[in-house]
Parts: structure tokens; sequence; C-alpha cells
């Protein structure tokens, strides 16, 4: 058996059926043998989640039964201890889009990863693991599995998903306990920033000789992941002018910067480093520049002259401009000057204030032209921002979880606003986005929940996926003329979206585009689209009226799942399949009504109704009841509306409305007599857009007059 002890910590509360237990962020159970199982995580948005390999001395094993289901994250790295993942451990993550898995791993359960519209990327270190059959990715159409060169047991594809030997391009390397170590480099030179991470493994070393004599280096920029650069790692690289170190480094192996001739300036952003003998040796050009208040400096390090830098930023030099690589302040305003030691700024680079929770406020002069990814992500303070007007791009990230960021305006040379840019603003309100503007990431602003409303700029083209997704307070916005698609779970979670009109332009909407928008009453769907994707409209729980447009064949799973408000809607001709559960759980719907031949339909697709399933006169593939579990179906007959304020006398006579299929023939029949009743057609008529109404001007000359309708 399992652990049965239950640890409270701080305010944390657990109930469930197997005890859990708090260890930082991780919940987990104890196995019969010792080991742990990881059941569950809490975080922050976001944040990656690197799974330990050990617990409290225990090694982890398992990850198991939706352990990582709820969890908004992007990146997953799971150790080497790890030999199994069970059924529905990631299943239907939808923001979850790279997993780096350890070598020990043996077995998957089915639907793992199952319903990850996210992700694209899975590595997988070992071998080939053992399986429960085919269904571990479900219905994931993006996913990529990775493996490692030696390994066993791989073919072109895995659970049906496509397999790739992991290779990255420009560098050589190798693996151990889900860290990377650059022991080579292949790429072209120039300015060469290494990644902090490979497939989602952290490179935390460069390796001996790993550039030895690469002469077309200029620049390099190392991440602060890399705790460790070897012997001679950049030793004989002639034309290298610029080395930045980062605050991780903690050694410097013998002659790493040897016979760098070229070499100026050795910029470290930390204190001192431990350093091997000879390590600047040969580079009688270069000076060691380091930051104020980092510790272990002297006059001279390594045998060349240091010199502090005074202004509150990390920056390099390169070709006479300045980049803005960090933030060294006390925190509160920031103002960026617009030139250091004469040169001019002109970029802030990714990450340069990444996280920097002490920041109020920063103003970036119009010198600078580029700010990189995630340049202020993370900064929870910053209540305003001042944006140079020479900036043409904010690129992805840039201003996530600012989420005291209650407005920005965007200068006008913007044209594009990349990926996850002001996702987590939770404080925003209001964003003036210019007309310049012709594309946006997706994600762009997931997690706005208090921006009311926003107008788009009308020279975009798409709504990206996840794009307002989770945006609570968002009552409107309006979609422009040019919009040709909106991407997967672009309005989801809008939970205070009352109606939004979707232009004739677009031709495709992803799956979850408008899912969870409960106070969603109505929605008007363009010709333009064939399918109504998976999971939709699911859970508008406020949803009375939606129109299908009659260019739809397919209607996905889920589509319109937990709409309680629906009563009724028309089935479109051309629709020839309905997913399963399309319409489960929508308590209150009485009536779906077809215009054509009965479709394929997927099991459950009206679970949990009331509905009466209607079909016209002539239509085939119709029986008593439609679909399992099985509704009753009716024939479709004409109706005369006595409640909707038309049925009566009027200045022309006595009238009332006759609703049907659309472009169907109805023929109005008149009688004064129902004792020995003659009846005389008085209107045909063709009903355009399922509506006709009908007057009887000369009523007033019979005792009685007396209705009836039929299908010509």
């Amino acid at each position: 058996m399992k652990s049965t002890r239950i640890v409270k910590i701080l305010c944390l509360l657990c109930a469930a059926v197997l005890p859990l237990v708090a260890q930082g962020q991780f919940y987990y159970a104890t196995n019969d043998d010792g080991t742990i199982t990881i059941t569950g995580f809490s975080l922050s948005p976001y944040d990656p989640i690197i799974v330990p390999s050990t617990i409290n001395g225990r090694t982890v094993t398992g990850i198991g039964n939706n352990a990582f289901t709820g969890i908004v994250t992007c990146n997953v790295t799971i150790p080497d201890t790890v030999t199994s993942i069970a059924n529905n451990a990631f299943g239907g993550n939808r923001s979850v889009v790279n997993v780096s898995i350890g070598n020990g791993l043996t077995n998957i359960e089915d639907f793992a990863f199952a319903f990850c519209s996210s992700l694209t990327s899975v590595l997988i270190q070992g071998n080939a693991p053992a399986t429960g059959g085919t269904t571990v990715f479900g219905a994931d159409t993006n996913v990529t599995v990775y493996y490692t060169f030696g390994t066993t047991g791989w073919g072109p594809t895995f659970c049906l998903v496509p397999t790739v030997l992991w290779n990255p391009p420009g560098y050589n390397y190798t693996t151990n306990n889900a860290t990377v170590t650059i022991t080579g480099y292949t790429g072209s030179g120039g300015s060469v920033t290494v990644p902090a991470s490979i497939h989602s493994l952290p490179v935390t070393c460069i390796g001996s000789n790993a550039f030895y004599q690469c002469n077309s280096l200029t620049y390099i920029s190392i991440p602060n992941t890399v705790t460790n650069i070897s012997d001679s790692a950049f030793s004989g690289c002639s034309n290298l002018t610029v080395a930045v170190i980062p605050t991780s480094v903690g050694s410097v192996g013998d002659f790493v910067f040897a016979d760098c001739t070229s070499l100026g300036g050795i910029y470290f952003l930390g204190s001192a480093p431990t350093v091997g003998s000879g390590v600047f040796s040969g580079d009688t050009n270069a000076a060691v520049y380091y930051l104020l208040g980092t510790t272990g400096w002297g006059a001279t390090f390594g045998g060349l002259q240091t010199v502090q830098l005074n202004v509150p930023y990390s920056y390099t030099n390169y070709s006479g401009t300045i980049s803005i690589t960090g933030y060294t302040g006390s925190g509160g305003a920031a103002v960026i000057p617009s030139t250091i030691n004469g040169l001019p700024v002109t970029a802030i680079v990714s990450n340069a204030f990444n996280r920097c929770g002490s920041l109020t406020s920063v103003s970036v002069p119009d010198s600078v032209i580029t700010i990189g990814d995630n340049a202020f992500s993370g900064c929870s303070n910053m209540t305003s921002v001042t944006l140079s007007t020479n900036i043409a791009n904010i690129y992805n990230g840039v201003f996530s979880g600012c989420s005291r960021l209650a407005s920005i305006t965007i200068p006008p040379n913007v044209t594009s606003i990349g990926a996850s840019a002001f996702a987590q603003g939770t404080s925003l309100t209001n964003v003036t986005i210019p007309n310049n503007v012709t594309s946006i990431g997706d994600s762009a602003f997931a997690g706005c929940n208090n921006m009311l409303g926003i107008t788009l700029p009308t020279n975009i083209t798409s709504i990206g996926n996840g794009l307002f997704s989770r945006c609570s307070d968002l009552t409107n916005v309006t979609i422009p003329g040019n919009v040709a698609s909106i991407g997967s779970n672009a309005f989801y979670g809008c939970t205070s979206l009352i109606s939004i009109t979707v232009p004739n332009s677009i031709t495709n909407i992803g799956d979850n585009a408008f899912s969870g928008c409960s106070k969603l009453t109505s929605i008007v769907l363009p010709n333009s689209i064939t399918s109504i994707g998976n999971a939709l409209l699911s859970g508008c729980s406020s949803l009375t009226n939606v129109t299908i447009p009659n260019s739809v064949t397919t209607i996905g799973y889920y589509a319109f799942a937990h709409c309680a408000s629906l009563r009724s809607l028309i089935i479109p001709n051309n629709v020839t399949n309905i997913g399963f559960d399309a319409f489960s759980l929508c308590f209150n719907l009485k009536g779906v009504y077809f215009e054509g031949n009965a479709p394929n339909v997927g099991s459950s697709a009206f679970l949990a109704t009331s509905a009466t399933v209607y079909y016209l006169p002539g239509a085939t593939g119709w029986g008593t009841t439609f679909g399992s579990p099985p509704v009753p179906t009716a024939v479709w007959k004409p109706q005369i509306q006595s409640n909707d304020g038309n049925f009566g006398v009027r200045p022309d006579g006595f009238g009332f409305n006759i609703t049907w299929a659309s472009n169907m023939v109805v023929v109005v029949q008149v009688s004064s007599n129902l004792a020995g009743p003659s009846w005389t057609a008085m209107a045909t008529n063709n009903l355009t857009n399922g509506l006709f109404y009908f007057s009887d001007p000369v009523w007033t000359n019979y005792p009685a007059r007396f209705y009836r309708v039929s299908s010509q």
C-alpha cells in the first residue's frame, strides 16, 4: 500500500482518496517500495516544471494519473529516475508545448498526453518505452517525438506520431542527468548567443575545446544556465572581440580564452568566478569588466586589468552600439540612457529585465530599435512603461507577467506583436494598438483578466491561438473584416463576453475558440466556414441562439456541450458528420431541426438532453430514434406562431407568421366551417430564411374563419 500518512504544510489542506504530501510545489504519494509518484503540482502560470529526481531522499519513479492535467506551463523536464507515466498524466493540458523525458522511462500508459493541443515536442532520451496502445497522444496533431542517437526501438512513428532523431543545428553536445554540455560548434560564426536550453534541457557547461580555433567567431554571449566553462573552450578564436559571462558561471578552466588575439573585453555580469591558469594568455589588448555591487574583483583578474562598470545595467558593445543585457540597479524607476560611454544604446536583449520585481517603471529612449523576447517578463511591480517610438516589433513575452501594468501605448511604427507579449497582465485594462500592426501572436493577451474591451487594427488577417484566452472581464471585441481565421482557444474562458459577430471574411475557426464563454448569449457564424470545430462553444451556458451556416458540413466533438440555455437549433442540409458529445449536457435542448438527410453521428451526441430530432418530409436515413443513447424523432412540419407578437388583427387583415425550414414551400388553407369542412388554398409561398407572414384581408366577411398549413 501507499503511505497513509497525511502532512499539512502552511495553510494547504489536502483531501483526496490517496493521501498527498506537499513538498515545495509538488504533490506526491509514497509507493510500497519507498519510491515516489508525482500526483500534482502548483505553480505560477507558465513557469517551467522541472520534476526532481528525489524528494526527501526518496527516488521519484512515476508521474501519476492526471498529475499535470490542469497545470498552465509550456515546458516540462522529467528526470532519468522516472520509469512510468500514468494514464492521463498530461491529458487535456492545452498549454504544455515541450516535454523532455530522461533515459529511464520504460512505460507510458494510454492517453498520457492526449488532447494536449499545444504540444509540439516530446524528447525521450532512452530506448522506446512500452505503451498501453496507440492512444498515448490521443488527438494531438502537431506533436513530434524526438529520440537520441544510440537508443533502440524507434521507428518512423511512435504511437501514430512522427519521430525524429534529435540533432539541433550549430552545436554538438552531450546530455547527463537532464542537462546539456556543449562539446563543439558547427555554426557560421559571427555574433553567437549560446542557447539556454536544447529541447527543454538546460545548457550548463561549455566543454573543453568546444569553440577551439573558431576563427569566424566575433562575439560570444553565454546564457545564465551555464555554471562551468571548461579548459580551452574558446582558445585560439583569433577574431573574437567580446565575451559576455553570466552570473551563473562559477568556474572558468585553464586557457579558456588563450590566444584570442582580437579580444578587447570580457564582461562578467556576476561576482568573480574561480579561474584556471593561463586563462587569458596572449590576449594583450583585452580588459575584464565587472559590475558595481559584485564581489571578488581586484585590480587584475587572470592577469588582465579590471574595469568597474558604474551604470546600473550590464551591456555589450558590438560594432559601436550598446545592447542592454541586464539590470543591476536597486529598483524603482529605471530611465535607460540613450548612450553609454558615448555609444548609442540600440537594443534591450531577451530577458534583460526578466523577473525584476523591484522595478516600478521604465523609460526606453528613442535610440532603442529592438527589445528582445521576454525583456521585461515577470516585472510584477512595474506600473508604467514608456517605449521608444522607433521600435518596429514587440517580441514574444516582452511584458508577460507584468501583473501591475494597467495601460500601455504601443508606438505608431510597430507592425507586429509577438506571442504572449502581454500575457498574464492581470491589471491591464487598456491597450491602444496602432493600425500599422499587421500581426498579433498567439496568446498575446492571454490571462489579462481585467481587460474590458479592445479594438483590433484593421490590417490584421488572423486571430491567433489563445489570443484572448481567460480574459474574464472582456465584454466586447470587434473583429476586423480582413481577418481570415480565428485560432484555437482564441476566446477560451472569456466569461464576461456577451455577444460577438464573426465577419464573413473568416474561413476557419479553431477548436475551443469560444469555449467557456459562460455569458455569451448569441453568436453569428459566417457562411464562409465549413466546419464547427471541436468544443467550439462548449460551456457557453448562457447561449440561447446560434445560427449554423449552410456552408457547414461537419460539427466537431463537444461542439455545443454544456450549453445549458440552448433550447433549439437548426442543422443545415449540408451537414454529414456530427462528433461525439456534440450536444451533450444541453439540459434544456428540446428541438433539433435537420434540413437534410440523416448525418453520421458520434456516441453520446445528445446525452442528458430532452431533445426531439425533427426531420423534413422526404428526407432519408431517419428512423424512430437517432443517435446513441437514442433520442426520439418526428417529422418537421410548418408551424403557425401564435406567441410572437404578429398573431392577430392588423390593418391589412388577420395574420400570423409561419416558420419552417428555409426555402420550403408552404400552403395556407382556409375554411369557414369545421363541422363539414371545405378547405381552400389561399396562399402558397416559399419560406425565405425559414419565415413567412400570412395575412387574410377578407376574414371579416365570414362568421368564422379557420386556417391550416401544410407542405406543398
